[in-house]
């Protein structure tokens, strides 16, 4: 998904009904990228590959589209007309709760919208917007290292609870599995916590199978400067950034001194495992604590 298409679609998640309708265009045809976008939010939600009717009916426009929904892949794709697990018709009211509820973090709309008793997956649906579960939880569903022995998403929470609902930009250093494994756990984890948020991830190594909706990867390393420089020029500015890479004490600091000038008014650095700053195989000392 393009990343200007998906950051527009954000920042109209809380807007006027009029400007929503009137900005979002092109809801006709195999092209219709905000459609396969709007529904695309709804992978995370879902189990199993999904087809979706969908009729929309505006003045001067009446449509339908047929989707599948796969969450296996996490895509969504245009398919010809077929039997339907969900069927929904939807006049400007309801595109409108629709869109407030993938693209501006409304998860009251969301409830009210798929509470269909005829449709299983309506009920499954329903149920995922009433359910707002906290990081900690977060952490726990998608594996991510950051829960269990550290215990990092309740303290990361104290500071960023307030957040939860912001339009952001999210930079994360390290994926994680390293070398051998894909990772990205932790930015499911963000993406899942902040529903109008993009998140980026950066690593050593070709990450790029970890990429899906509101989830980008660059592949460098966090002490060079010129790769960081090129991260934030297709970024923009950043709301939170989390290092959470190679913990060596100078690139730490390289990216900090780098990445905290991009950061915005009232945004949040966080550092983890800080411990390394003591250990000398990191390029710290355990014993000058007054060491910069």
């Amino acid at each position: 998904m393009d990343d200007q298409l998906m950051a527009r679609l954000l920042d109209l998640g809380t807007a006027e009904a009029t400007r929503i309708i009137n900005n979002v265009n092109n809801i006709n045809g195999d092209d219709d990228h905000t459609l396969v976008a709007m529904f695309g939010e709804l992978l995370p939600r879902l189990t199993e590959d999904t087809t979706v009717e969908y009729r929309l009916t505006l003045p001067h426009r009446d449509t339908t589209q047929h989707l599948r929904l796969r969450p296996s892949d996490r895509t969504v794709e245009l398919i010809p007309p077929t039997a339907a697990q969900l069927r929904m018709h939807h006049g400007p009211a309801e595109f409108v709760d629709l869109f407030r509820a993938t693209f501006g973090g409304r998860h009251d709309l969301g409830f009210a919208i798929f509470d269909r008793a005829d449709q299983p997956v309506a009920k499954i649906l329903a149920a995922s917007f009433a359910d707002r579960p906290d990081l900690a939880e977060l952490a726990a569903r998608h594996g991510s290292c950051k829960w269990g022995a550290h215990w990092r998403p309740t303290h990361y929470e104290s500071y960023l609870a307030p957040m939860r609902d912001q339009r952001l930009t999210i930079l994360e250093i390290g994926i994680g599995g390293h070398h051998v494994a894909p990772g990205g756990q932790s930015l499911r984890m963000w993406r899942d916590y902040f529903p109008r948020a993009l998140i980026y991830g950066i690593d050593l190594y070709d990450k790029h199978d970890v990429a899906e909706q509101r989830i980008g990867v660059f592949k460098g390393d966090q002490s060079d400067v010129r790769f960081l420089a090129d991260v934030v020029a297709r970024t923009g500015p950043l709301d939170i950034v989390i290092d959470d890479g190679s913990h060596v004490n100078d690139h730490v600091l390289t990216a900090f001194r780098f990445l905290f000038p991009h950061l915005s008014d009232g945004g949040r650095y966080l550092v983890d495992d800080l411990q390394s700053s003591y250990w000398p195989a990191f390029g710290g000392s355990p014993d000058d604590r007054n060491d910069p």
